[in-house]
């Protein structure tokens, strides 16, 4: 699937992706920007943050438990859900990293909780989880299930890259469906949320709405989508509209 973004995924692509799961009965699925972390991102301005508390959506402790039912939901339809380290589950990261969110008396308890926990292992030169990792190993039913990718992790199925989230681009480049082409592998990315092709790159389009808020106002090639692999490493789209499936 395309970027699931938690809380902010499509029903009708979710409910797509359970049709297409019961046909081909797939070995494994691979998650991009499972969560999605607007309730704290470090984009959030004032006003956002305003909106955000007065329509009850700035507790990240809710919206985690919202993207732990989204990947029970995912894990359910195959043996091994792998997750992508994504720069939504970056933004996760950053706000634990801020000292200001200590004070945030909505998310003050996941805050010191989580960080207590990075302290621990940092003090015993461990490497710990990512934030996302951590509360997902805690609260999804089917963790056991779950694999998480880390950024330098190779995860190569029948010829073709799947470690690529797509932000991030050759020699520290800004990523893109054009610049992932030109590294000599085969590659199945997300991040655009634009479904394309450029050689032996595959991008695999968005699994969220098409309307979130950073994307108002703008023209949009966004596209509910996913890309099906085959055994013998052939890949084809499978696009989401109206809820419909086509190739």
């Amino acid at each position: 699937p395309g970027d699931v973004h938690g809380r902010e995924a499509s029903p009708l692509s979710m409910k797509a992706l359970a049709r297409v799961c019961k046909r081909v009965r797939p070995r494994r699925i691979v998650g991009h920007d499972v969560h999605d972390h607007g309730s704290g991102s470090h984009h959030n301005t004032f006003f956002d943050r305003f909106r955000l508390h007065y329509a009850g959506r700035d507790c990240i402790y809710d919206e985690v438990t919202e993207t732990c039912r989204v990947l029970d939901q995912i894990a359910a339809l195959c043996p091994q859900l792998v997750i992508v380290s994504s720069n939504h589950h970056d933004h996760f990261t950053k706000w634990l990293d801020a000292d200001r969110n200590a004070n945030d008396l909505t998310n003050a308890w996941i805050y010191a909780e989580t960080r207590a926990y990075y302290l621990r292992q940092l003090m015993d030169q461990r490497e710990p989880m990512s934030p996302l990792e951590f509360w997902v190993r805690r609260m999804c039913k089917k963790s056991d299930k779950i694999k998480f990718l880390g950024r330098d992790e190779s995860y190569a199925v029948s010829g073709v890259e799947h470690c690529y989230h797509g932000d991030k681009g050759p020699n520290g480049a800004r990523g893109s469906t054009m610049n992932l082409s030109k590294i000599g592998a085969k590659v199945t990315k997300g991040h655009s949320h634009t479904p394309g092709i450029i050689d032996g790159c595959y991008d695999a389009g968005t699994f969220s709405r098409l309307d979130l808020e950073y994307a108002s106002g703008s023209p949009s090639s966004w596209v509910n989508s996913m890309v099906l692999q085959y055994a013998n490493g052939k890949r084809t789209h499978i696009h989401v509209i109206n809820g419909r499936c086509g190739v």
